[in-house]
């Protein structure tokens, strides 16, 4: 039988669970007069002295890029913007909560990551249709985990054993919980909402955060923002799961099925949520998420969806040879295989990445280069002859070529680099922290691999050598600025490098 600890009530009637932030609270409720003024916002502000600086300082940060200085809360508040500064108020308090140097540390950290992760997805989806204010979405984003706040402050190793088991992914930690303790942190999470009076919208879309239905329940007015947070979930289970592939299909569906949008569109919306992580994260006490890089995710995710799709393309064709498999069964393949093929963003005959992700990544990487005061390195590798060759020994082998050049360029970087296919026979190198030294030693290595390739057509050794040109974008911005002026730049010395022979 359970104790009542282990109730649903009996955590609800904890002393352990976390405070309501008053002064955060006292905002919203203020906030709730149109005609609320300016001073009595500063006021319920300098309740708590600590807070206040936090907000100036917040205010003083590249995060919003004031030119002048922020002296006063008198100036802050109307230049963040009133449910801005709400926001920031709920978001420093939660933080607090999840400052624990004990020996659970590491748990509560994965929270306050997630709920990170989850603000700042949440935020973005303001410009493609959610409901709200970009700081209301980042607050309801923020707060829709705070029932595993309240778990591990009540139930400690037992709950931290849950959320490990679970691998940092959402809907599988519900499901464990429901096993083991017959309710969820949606439910906590919902309830603690309730009680500290936080918008019947916001309790909503915490309870059906994790549901597993694709569509948010179509009674609820709410619906709308019920899939924004669904989606923030889901990218925060695409940063802490374990299967990058699995969780970009269920990004793609839902995020088409919500808001329309097309790959390219995902794409862009995920390298902007990585930026935006770590640009919320310096407002707070905490160090910097440690968090794999969108690119890098992206990398993971198309090599398991590429593996899949060959995969099942071969057992479809081993079910036709065969006749074993139902026709029904055959379809079902079929299916998946377009969904896989249309959510990988790869060149299908190389099985590298193609050009739509390489320029989407390379703005993305230029931002980052000039945020992170890093170099950023593009080179072009171009195949010799690559004519003659298909000319003499047909464009089978010249695929089978590109296909192998593909793999060598793949394995001799890095998987954080970006390999792309950028048209024809010629592909790119995206190199981050990688200055002129590491630009020619990269190219030198990517000249001899493919070199060294041991290529054979009717028995005959058909040698085959590539061109390398690149550039180097410094950390002083040094370099050539603009994503068109890089490839530009790294297009012409390619060429010099061809002509120098």
């Amino acid at each position: 039988m359970a104790t009542p600890r282990t109730t649903l009530d009996g955590i609800l009637a904890s002393d352990r669970l976390p405070s309501a932030p008053s002064v955060a609270l006292r905002l919203l409720d203020l906030l709730r007069d149109p005609e609320v003024s300016t001073p009595e916002l500063v006021s319920a502000l300098r309740a708590d002295p600590a807070l206040a600086a936090r907000i100036l300082r917040a205010a003083n940060s590249t995060y919003f890029g004031f030119r002048a200085e922020v002296r006063t809360l008198e100036q802050a508040v109307p230049l963040v913007g009133r449910t801005v500064v709400t926001s920031l108020a709920l978001s420093f308090s939660l933080a607090e909560a999840a400052l624990d140097r004990g020996r659970l540390a590491a748990d509560f950290r994965e929270y306050w990551v997630r709920s990170l992760v989850q603000g700042s997805a949440a935020e973005l989806l303001a410009r493609h249709g959610a409901p709200g204010l970009p700081a209301e979405l980042f607050m309801t984003g923020l707060l829709m985990d705070l029932g595993q706040l309240a778990m591990l402050k009540v139930l400690g190793a037992r709950y931290a054993q849950l959320l490990r088991a679970s691998g940092g992914h959402g809907g599988l930690l519900c499901r464990k919980e429901e096993e083991e303790l017959g309710f969820t942190h949606a439910q906590v999470g919902a309830a603690l909402m309730e009680r500290w009076s936080l918008p019947a919208s916001m309790v909503t879309a915490c309870r059906h955060h994790h549901d597993s239905a694709a569509s948010p329940p179509e009674a609820l007015e709410e619906g709308k923002l019920v899939a924004a947070v669904r989606v923030a979930a889901a990218v925060a289970d695409w940063y802490g799961g374990g299967s990058p592939a699995e969780e970009l299909t269920l990004l793609a569906e839902l995020t088409e099925a919500h808001f329309g949008f097309s790959e390219p569109l995902l794409l862009r919306y995920l390298m902007e949520t990585d930026a935006r992580i770590l640009e919320t994260a310096e407002l707070f006490p905490l160090p910097t998420p440690d968090l794999p890089s969108a690119s890098d995710l992206m990398a993971q995710a198309s090599e398991q969806l590429a593996s899949v799709v060959i995969s099942q393309e071969k057992e479809r064709q081993r079910a036709v040879s065969l006749r074993e498999l139902a026709e029904e069964r055959r379809e079902e393949l079929e299916t998946q295989n377009a969904l896989l093929r249309r959510q990988v963003f790869m060149d299908p005959l190389t099985g590298v990445h193609n050009r739509r992700f390489f320029d989407e990544m390379l703005e993305h990487e230029i931002r980052r280069s000039a945020r992170k005061g890093t170099d950023l390195s593009l080179l072009f590798v171009d195949v010799d002859r690559f004519k003659e060759v298909n000319d003499t020994w047909g464009h089978l082998f010249g695929d089978e070529v590109l296909t192998r050049i593909g793999g060598v360029l793949r394995s001799a970087c890095r998987t954080s680099d970006v390999v792309a296919r950028f048209g024809g026979e010629e592909f790119v190198v995206l190199a981050h922290d990688t200055g002129a030294d590491g630009l020619r030693l990269l190219g030198e290595r990517l000249r001899a691999a493919v070199e060294a390739l041991p290529l054979e057509q009717e028995g005959e050794r058909v040698p085959v050598t590539v061109s390398v040109g690149g550039v180097t974008r410094g950390p002083d911005a040094s370099g050539p600025r603009s994503a068109r002026a890089l490839v530009d730049q790294a297009d012409r010395a390619l060429y010099g490098a061809k002509e120098a022979g």
